[in-house]
């Protein structure tokens, strides 16, 4: 399971459902998430990447694909190390480690 944070209009989330069984596609835009193209996949939903609430299971991969300078990181970081599973792929700056 894949968790696209502040996904816009979807890009990454449709590339991401290629290579996941499930993607959880974000923004805190409805504005964005609109006209974001329909994927069996992806479930889309309106939050800020910092409270993701979805049911289901811990997330493998927790990509931000352009919208990093939007988020307020350090909270941001904390709810990804909340719903990511141990060893998952994320990528945390130097400082938030």
């Amino acid at each position: 399971m894949a968790l696209d944070c502040a996904c816009g209009t979807g890009q990454l989330s449709v590339l991401l459902a290629d290579r996941f069984e499930h993607v959880i596609a974000t923004d805190a835009s409805t504005a964005q998430v609109a006209p974001a193209r329909p994927h069996a996949r992806v479930a889309y939903s309106v939050a800020p990447a910092r409270a993701e609430r979805s049911a289901g299971g811990a997330r493998d991969l927790v990509p931000v694909a352009q919208a990093a300078h939007w988020l307020e990181l350090p909270t941001f970081y904390t709810e990804v190390r909340r719903v990511a599973h141990p060893g998952a792929h994320h990528i945390l700056g130097a400082a938030h480690r």
